[in-house]
């Protein structure tokens, strides 16, 4: 089942501090490894290469389930933070990515 575009916003704003907050968490560690990634590779993701990259770099052995729940509005989702282009180009959803990068930058 799925949310508005609106609800999904909203949930951002309320769980992607908390996130942060929480390190050990699935969700944040898979927010994190995409900061990481895009460090060490450059602007440009693609989706399936991140995805391969993140089973291999971390310790979550549902990575990919996880990862697939955060690019989808959806009331099972915690909250969407990706969005995959049409030509596998995996980003920040674009109505929260500048909330998310400066979420994602405090200390």
């Amino acid at each position: 089942m799925s949310i508005t575009k609106q609800e999904g916003i909203q949930r951002v704003y309320n769980r992607v501090p908390r996130m942060k907050e929480k390190p050990a968490q699935i969700n944040s560690q898979i927010l994190q490894a995409f900061f990481d990634y895009k460090k060490e590779f450059g602007t440009r993701i693609n989706k399936d290469d991140f995805v391969l990259w993140g089973k291999e770099r971390t310790d979550i052995k549902t990575f990919k389930e996880n990862f697939d729940k955060m690019n989808n509005l959806s009331v099972k989702s915690n909250a969407k933070v990706f969005d995959v282009k049409s030509n596998g180009e995996l980003v920040l959803w674009e109505p929260v990515a500048d909330f998310i990068r400066e979420t994602w930058q405090q200390k």
